[in-house]
């Protein structure tokens, strides 16, 4: 909703989130309760406040300029209550209470049941619902018709309500009725109109992301399943030399392993954009992390030649507010497998961290191949592809960009990518930024130039099975995705 709206307005509902954000994490509202609080109350602060200049000026009795004046200061002061509101029932309760005073108030002193103010009765029930909830509108329709009948009743028995305003006031009275009215229906059919937008847009996004994982399933598994039918059915009916036999066991268990790595991966994905999963912001160093991650990729690392240079000048006094288990796991080594992947032979790959205002920027920099613009740009679409492969043949399961993107977003960070090939000149590779919210420091964050810049394809780690492992000790040869070759460690 908010990146609908103005930016004067945004910036007042960015104020009002950072004076909720304890409600917000303790679940007592919304962000989208919050939103719709900020542009209620800037839609009617302003009208209460010219209520209480005419009555200052136009009404020749001051307890009642002081009583409108109040009422319009306890509505301005109101967002101080996010801070320490329970819940929006209450928050909302008293916005509509110092609107409902003044309203019965100002009415009294300027004519009673015969004056212009009684229209905003009406306004005030649907106020009460898109601020509360339908539940607060039988209350507030019950106080409305007390409060009206009460001027009804009083004025068919000829009840002499006093009329203070005079001189021009009997002309601005009306037009600020008027006007004020027709600014609050537009506030509220506005309101009401960006949120079913907002849950349409929703959603469209939660049936787009379902697609795309039950297309991932059928597909991934379908291909994998095909592979083992196939490797069986040439088992039992047309090849049983011993070398084709190992090969058709290494085909079936790359195939299985690759069906549970799918539904593995489908499964982290659902949980996170699902928030299943308990999501643990606190302060985390970045060298631990780092270090972590440097242990898990040792093989790869050496399978490929690569060094890994962790500058831990930088690392060891880098820290920022993410849920180390699923950033070590989920983003640090998808950027990591990634950078791995499509690193040059003999290569370096360097992990450094920065203190960037309020923020923690943790770089991971190759000098791999490096990709495109028009490849940058199709890796933060939100459709599953598969991935390139890497410099040594990897074959990548194409789920890195979704999980990252998913992991990422839910710790309140962006990822910057710059990155050139050899055909574009200069230095190549892919340096990849990643920015998290400081320890001491909270921070919204925009957008970079190519969105929310989450890519990151994971390598596939082919793992033999006993069966295949079991049969190269045994016979001397050494199984590729292809066709049996001779160990050399045994010729």
């Amino acid at each position: 909703m908010v990146k609908k709206l103005p930016r004067f307005i945004v910036s007042v509902l960015r104020l009002f989130e950072a004076l909720g954000r304890v409600g917000v994490d303790n679940g007592d509202f919304t962000p989208q309760e919050i939103h719709v609080f900020g542009i209620t109350y800037i839609a009617t602060n302003w009208v209460a406040w010219l209520y209480a200049l005419i009555a200052g000026l136009y009404i020749d009795a001051p307890f009642v300029t002081e009583l409108c004046a109040t009422f319009a200061l306890l509505h301005f002061l109101s967002p101080l209550l996010l801070r320490f509101a329970s819940s929006m029932d209450f928050l909302g309760g008293f916005v509509l209470a110092c609107l409902m005073g003044q309203q019965v108030l100002f009415g009294y002193f300027s004519g009673g049941f015969s004056g212009n103010i009684l229209v905003w009765y009406g306004v005030t029930p649907i106020l009460a619902g898109v601020l509360v909830g339908a539940g607060s509108v039988f209350f507030w329709s019950l106080v409305v018709l007390g409060s009206a009948g009460s001027f009804i009743y009083l004025g068919y028995q000829g009840y002499p309500f006093p009329q203070l305003i005079e001189g021009a006031g009997l002309f601005f009275a009306p037009f600020l009725t008027v006007f004020g009215w027709a600014t609050g229906v537009v506030v509220i059919i506005g309101v009401l109109i960006l949120q079913q937008e907002e849950k349409e847009e929703l959603l469209r996004e939660k049936s787009d992301k379902i697609n795309n994982l039950l297309r991932i399933l059928t597909h991934d598994v379908s291909n994998s399943l095909n592979v083992i039918n196939t490797a069986s059915t040439l088992y039992q009916h047309y090849d049983h030399d011993q070398e084709r036999v190992k090969y058709y066991f290494e085909k079936m268990d790359l195939a299985s392993a690759n069906i549970n790595e799918v539904i593995q991966n489908v499964r982290t994905l659902h949980a996170a954009e699902n928030e299943w999963e308990s999501i643990n912001l606190k302060s985390c160093r970045l060298y631990d992390c780092a270090d972590y991650c440097r242990k898990l990729l040792e093989d790869r690392l050496m399978q490929k030649n690569l060094t890994l240079d962790i500058d831990e000048g930088s690392l060891k006094n880098a820290y920022a507010m993410i849920d180390p288990l699923f950033f070590n796991n989920h983003v640090l080594m998808n950027v990591l497998s990634n950078a791995v992947k499509f690193s040059e032979f003999g290569s370096r790959i360097k992990i450094s961290a920065k203190r960037q205002g309020d923020l923690t920027a943790l770089e991971v920099q190759d000098n791999g191949v490096g990709m495109d613009k028009q490849t940058l740009r199709d890796l933060f679409k939100e459709k599953w592809q598969k991935s390139k492969p890497g410099t040594a043949g990897e074959e990548g399961s194409g789920f890195g960009m979704l999980i990252l993107k998913s992991f990422v977003e839910r710790f309140g960070g962006k990822v910057k990518i710059e990155s050139k090939t050899k055909e574009e000149g200069g230095q190549q590779g892919t340096k990849v930024t990643l920015l998290f919210n400081a320890p001491d420091s909270l921070q919204d964050f925009k957008r970079n130039d190519f969105g929310f810049g989450h890519f990151v394809v994971e390598s596939v780690e082919t793992k033999k099975s006993h069966h295949v492992a079991s049969a190269e000790k045994n016979s001397g040869y050494k199984f590729s995705n292809n066709f049996p070759q001779k160990n050399p460690a045994r010729a």
